[in-house]
């Protein structure tokens, strides 16, 4: 048995950790054809210490950033922030649900951001939908996040000047909008 992964498949999905730092162990099925032994695989790639868990979640052990370093993979350094950990990880569920997709693709905001711009980096969009083409700023709002992280949002889309297209996903809650005005 070779103790490198076995595939592209496997290699897509060190990849994706690799540039994402975590991913829900659910979403793994997103990156292999056949689903009847999928988990034996993550299994696998967890006993030979290229991936690790964390609760129900995946993150690069120490084979995976070796190789994530050596193949020249886009690397990012596991953020362990308590609070920002929720955004992480649905960035990374749509980013895994996208992943195959001929017809969108997903552009997280950590690749968009210019990190030396604090006013660039606390805006609060996750990314960017390309859908058929036409690309789409994207937001996420929860029933954990409250009336000023909405403000906030609204705020952001009245600043926008270069995405005309705004998406805004939530979790099956209502979002009311009527104090709040767009010019």
């Amino acid at each position: 048995m070779s103790n490198f992964p076995n595939g592209s498949e496997e290699i897509s999905l060190l990849e994706f950790i690799s540039k994402y730092q975590y991913l829900k162990s659910k979403d793994t099925k997103y990156f292999f054809s056949t689903q009847k032994y999928y988990k034996k695989r993550i299994s696998n790639l967890v006993s030979k210490k290229y991936l690790r868990r964390i609760k129900s979640n995946l993150i690069l052990d120490e084979l995976g950033i070796e190789f994530a370093e050596l193949f020249g993979f886009e690397y990012n350094k596991l953020n362990r922030n308590k609070k920002y950990l929720p955004r992480l990880l649905y960035i990374s569920e749509l980013a895994a649900f996208y992943n195959k997709c001929h017809n969108v693709k997903f552009t997280p905001s950590f690749d968009m951001k210019d990190k030396e711009e604090y006013t660039i980096t606390s805006r609060k969009y996750i990314g960017v939908l390309e859908i058929n083409g036409m690309e789409y700023l994207t937001y996420y709002f929860t029933e954990n996040h409250n009336d000023k992280y909405l403000r906030l949002i609204l705020y952001d889309i009245q600043k926008e000047k270069k995405y005309k297209n705004i998406i805004i996903l939530t979790n099956d809650i209502i979002i009311s909008v009527n104090t709040f005005y767009f010019y």
